[in-house]
């Protein structure tokens, strides 16, 4: 499934390695936006990955289906939810 997965990072250091990361699953199509096409085993490592790298008190994370799958999965997460 197509996943959009947008970031708010204000630390600089911490903003490029949940980058990298995130290129690691998928592609950049805007400042900030990564879209990775991920199956549910792919979907819990990078939740997994950007949970040990993220501060939920600083940080701020959102991944949901593209909107071609919006309505069939209708299922998000956030930087909250990785903890």
């Amino acid at each position: 499934m197509l996943y959009v997965v947008t970031y708010d990072i204000t630390n600089n250091k911490r903003r490029q390695k949940v980058l990298n990361l995130l290129r690691s699953y998928g592609v950049s199509v805007q400042l900030s936006v990564v879209e990775c096409e991920l199956d549910s085993a792919r979907l819990a490592q990078l939740r997994k990955r950007m949970g040990a790298l993220l501060n939920p008190r600083h940080d701020r994370t959102t991944g949901s289906p593209s909107i071609r799958y919006a309505r069939a999965a209708r299922r998000t997460w956030s930087a909250w939810a990785l903890t």
